[in-house]
């Protein structure tokens, strides 16, 4: 019998981090330390069922003229039964409208990661939700060709198979900070039990870092934006390996630290470093959407 194993959910991870000497944004009300113009007139549609009751919000520049380009926000886990819903966040909900004021398609879903099912469940609905936005690419207003994802924490072995299958429509992947393999598994946490060696080496092929050396088409242009005092267990090491290896093998990749920034620096530091670096992600994006 397979083992159900899952990323550590991100709120969760925020709660066991030490706590920060001032006071910091909740990261389901909060929203992200950039704006720009014509974030709150953004057009949204609400409720769009990919796959049973999942769900996914997506957010369009008002007015578009034609197909846009759409970026996916893969959210880290939650724990079970957490109410409201990752998509609705303020975190989420005001990454995509930065997104849809940038001229792209943001879209915040839900998927089935948390600290009770495996990474394969979530992995699987990320991909359901790619697959969902490309086939109703004509009513979302979208671009099937042309379609990234920013992948947030935990939820970074949710996108091991993609880099693995690389589809021509996937532009680049960014992450904000990741876990990048599954070395992180194999030790207990609050959250859930160690894995043994089987168990975690049968999730091989969810590993971020492993991906990067599969045969086929290139790895995708890659964003990697981490907090330098980022204070969740293992999680700057995986990034670490993951940066090394992808060198090593010419993948292009784009290193972002926030010196002082903590996990979610994105929504906790309301500060130019944050801002900075979020200006970077967009301009990525927006580079490797072009036509």
């Amino acid at each position: 019998m397979t083992r159900r194993v899952a990323p550590v959910a991100a709120l969760a991870a925020l709660a066991v981090a030490p706590a920060p000497a001032r006071a910091q944004p909740d990261p389901a009300a909060a929203g992200i330390a950039l704006r720009v113009p014509g974030m709150d007139s953004v057009a949204v549609t609400r409720d769009v069922r990919y796959r049973g009751a999942l769900a996914m919000d997506v957010y369009r520049p008002r007015d578009a003229a034609s197909p846009r380009p759409a970026v996916l926000l893969v959210h880290g886990g939650v724990v079970p039964g957490a109410a409201p819903p990752p998509r609705t966040w303020g975190a989420f909900a005001s990454w995509a409208r930065l997104l849809a004021a940038s001229g792209m398609v943001g879209v915040a879903f839900d998927h089935r990661g948390t600290v009770a099912d495996n990474v394969a469940e979530a992995s699987d609905d990320v991909r359901a939700a790619l697959a969902h936005v490309r086939r109703d690419a004509a009513s979302l207003g979208v671009d099937p060709e042309r379609l990234c994802v920013v992948v947030f924490s935990a939820g970074g072995p949710a996108s091991g198979a993609l880099l693995r299958e690389r589809p021509a429509w996937l532009r680049c992947v960014a992450y904000f900070y990741p876990y990048l393999d599954l070395e992180h598994l194999r030790a207990a946490s609050p959250f859930r039990p160690a894995l043994g060696a089987d168990a975690a080496d049968a999730l091989a092929a969810h590993s971020p870092r492993g991906a990067l050396a599969a045969p086929g088409r290139a790895v995708p242009p890659l964003f990697v934006a981490r907090g330098g005092r980022d204070a969740i267990p293992g999680l700057n090491a995986s990034v670490d390996r993951f940066v090394r290896e992808a060198r090593v093998l010419g993948v292009p990749l784009e290193l972002h630290e926030h010196p002082e920034g903590p996990h979610g620096f994105d929504v906790r530091a309301h500060d130019e470093p944050s801002r900075t670096i979020l200006r970077a992600a967009v301009a990525f994006l927006r580079r490797h959407l072009a036509d």
